[in-house]
């Protein structure tokens, strides 16, 4: 069953930065994060407090320093961003956005292929495996 999970564009920053290095320290987090975020500590350590809250991460205090991990899976946090954007931009209808993309020229010849592709695995019972 899928986690529901929903992130803010600084805790997917966060928790994509834990699924690569976990686990992490507030330090090495600051450090990772310096030359693209530009946080202070406390605007960091504030997110890592609303991540716990929200069950996104946990963290585990060795006596020397906080380490974080990251408590939910990239499937149940991509399943979950999935669903809230196309619930909001299209109704729920991955049709819907494919047409827009479509009628937008946003879809090239390799786009066209990976999603026949996609969708051939599927009606042969390929399931959610052939996704990945």
């Amino acid at each position: 069953m899928v986690k529901k999970v929903s992130l803010t564009d600084s805790e997917w920053q966060i928790i994509k930065l834990l699924w690569d290095n976990a686990p992490l320290t507030i330090a090495q987090m600051e450090k990772l994060l310096k030359d693209t975020k530009g946080w202070s500590r406390h605007a960091l350590i504030s997110l890592l407090k609303r991540m716990q809250t929200k069950e996104t991460i946990t963290v585990e205090d060795d006596g020397k320093a906080k380490r974080f991990f990251p408590a939910i899976t990239k499937d149940d946090a991509y399943v979950t961003e999935t669903q809230t954007f196309l619930s909001k931009l299209y109704n729920g209808k991955i049709g819907l956005m494919l047409s827009s993309m479509a009628d937008n020229e946003e879809l090239n010849d390799e786009d066209i292929k990976e999603l026949s592709d996609i969708l051939n695995k599927l009606k042969e019972g390929g399931g959610a495996t052939c996704l990945k």
